[in-house]
């Protein structure tokens, strides 16, 4: 939550106001509706971060999707949630892999992406292996780990 103002000249505002998004210098970018895409490039093969402004649906006879990417400095411009120019950015045909809010999770999800192939599932599936306390462990499942003592002589013993 960022207060829109700027104590003395007031730049943003009143004190009163209060908008989401993202302050970087005189600017503050409102966030209406955030949403970033984990997606795979066909032609490249490649996996990265993108906003789902960025995103096209194309219907001509089978629903494919298409990506407008930048030809310099896509990640600020991600970051900053930049409107697209269609004119100017390239397009691709790709795939949605994973959906979140914040840039820096889909950003991890691309990169966990290049080594799985499903994203979200792998996120939530990280639990650890359950293990029993050794009091409720059965003494039969166990092998015996005491180790039998050698006798100190190595001479018969006459009885």
């Amino acid at each position: 939550m960022v207060k829109c103002i700027k104590q003395f000249s007031g730049y943003y505002g009143c004190d009163k106001c209060t908008q989401k998004g993202h302050w970087d210098g005189r600017m503050t970018y409102p966030q209406t509706y955030l949403r970033y895409v984990v997606v795979h490039f066909f032609d490249e093969d490649e996996v990265e971060a993108a906003p789902s402004l960025w995103i096209e649906w194309c219907d001509g006879g089978r629903t494919v999707l298409y990506c407008y990417w930048p030809h310099s400095s896509a990640s600020i411009m991600a970051k900053k949630y930049a409107a697209p120019d269609k004119n100017l950015w390239s397009k691709h045909a790709v795939r949605v892999l994973s959906e979140t809010d914040s840039y820096a999770m889909a950003r991890y999800r691309a990169r966990k992406a290049q080594d799985t192939s499903n994203v979200e599932e792998s996120d939530a599936n990280e639990s650890r292996k359950i293990t029993l306390p050794h009091r409720f462990r059965d003494k039969d499942d166990q092998p015996d780990l005491r180790k039998r003592r050698a006798p100190l002589c190595k001479c018969k013993t006459v009885y």
